[in-house]
């Protein structure tokens, strides 16, 4: 199976170390791709576990729950990376997602930092658009099939 994250490499080798905690995410970029396939396969446990300590809060676990129970991924792109300082990084990227009859195209511009060696997800400055779904148009996430019959 292709990993999730749009990266063309077999999920074995790309997020599913990284989400299995068998490797470390090397970079920001890394770490975000794993949290984008996290989200898709819905391991919570691991999205929570990659952000920043100081940003938990006490009802992140379930909000991050929630989320990746409401809605379906179907897609990513990743705009830019850079690692700013040892100990700082950044990843803008586009995510598009349905969410009750409706693809959400999210620009999201994520901070990141890096806490004995290990990347963390601080903070995005996030951007929504939304577009209705027609039951019968081609399906969003590529399949060729009618919406009505893929993942409406």
């Amino acid at each position: 199976m292709l990993c999730p994250c749009q990266s063309e490499r077999i999920y074995t080798e790309c997020c599913q170390p990284i989400i299995e905690q068998d490797e470390i995410a090397r970079s920001p970029e890394d770490l975000m791709r794993s949290r984008y396939t996290a989200y898709y396969l819905k391991h919570i446990d691991y999205l929570y576990q990659t952000q920043a300590p100081e940003t938990r809060t006490e009802h992140l676990y379930a909000e991050i729950e929630a989320f990746a129970n409401a809605v379906q991924f179907i897609n990513l792109s990743v705009l830019s990376s850079q690692i700013m300082t040892e100990h700082q990084g950044q990843v803008e990227f586009i995510a598009k997602y349905i969410d009750h009859h409706d693809l959400i195209t999210m620009r999201e511009c994520s901070d990141f930092i890096k806490i004995d060696q290990l990347w963390y997800y601080t903070s995005g400055d996030v951007r929504f658009e939304k577009t209705k779904i027609n039951r019968n148009q081609l399906c969003v996430c590529g399949s060729g099939k009618k919406y009505k019959r893929c993942c409406g």
